[in-house]
């Protein structure tokens, strides 16, 4: 079930994964709210640049670089920390289902530690400070993060344990083929707040 109520609030929303499509391929709300907060940290880095002694066109430059790496990043976290996942039944790594990413499996903090080994790389071979890029970029990571998480809540994930909060968030949970109402913490919220 895709329901996600706030019991304690009276709501509750009725969520679909799929935006919409194109020649048959679903676009996700997910990827439409990385997409977002990713454009707004852009826009926010590129409005601050000048505060921070970046030139602006450099932004550009460093991000044809940077977002390529840092999905790469994201993929192979996910795919160390999630190994098996990728095995044959015969036991070998299915190296076609590691390059799906479109099946899903991307973790934030291998596109963070790409993006930041890119953007020292970067500022060491242009001469710029690289600290001066990291205190800009943080706070557009912020930004994107804000955003991105109510992907977590549209693909109803990323939630914490169970709780009698007045905020709290029911959601229905497979487990062992048995659909069960649980009554948990909003962590997607809480990370988009204490983002903001």
């Amino acid at each position: 079930m895709n329901t996600v109520s706030f019991p304690g609030l009276g709501l509750e929303f009725e969520m679909k994964r799929v935006a919409f499509t194109i020649f048959g391929h679903p676009i996700y709300w997910y990827g439409i709210l990385i997409a977002c907060g990713f454009m707004l940290a852009v826009a926010y880095c590129w409005k601050r640049a000048p505060e921070f002694g970046v030139v602006r066109e450099d932004i550009m430059d460093m991000l044809l670089i940077a977002v390529p790496l840092s999905i790469i990043g994201a993929r192979l976290y996910y795919i160390i920390f999630y190994l098996e996942l990728f095995r044959t039944a015969e036991g070998r790594l299915d190296f076609v289902q590691m390059l799906r990413i479109w099946d899903g499996g991307l973790a934030i903090y291998g596109a963070i530690i790409a993006a930041l080994v890119t953007v020292y790389i970067f500022a060491k071979s242009r001469g710029f400070s690289f600290f001066a890029w990291t205190d800009m970029g943080v706070l557009g990571l912020l930004i994107g993060q804000a955003v991105g998480r109510w992907g977590n809540f549209v693909n109803v994930e990323a939630y914490g344990g169970p709780t009698g909060l007045p905020w709290r968030m029911g959601i229905y949970e497979w487990e062992n083929g048995v659909c069960r109402y649980l009554e948990v913490h909003p962590t997607f919220l809480y990370e988009s707040v204490w983002n903001t």
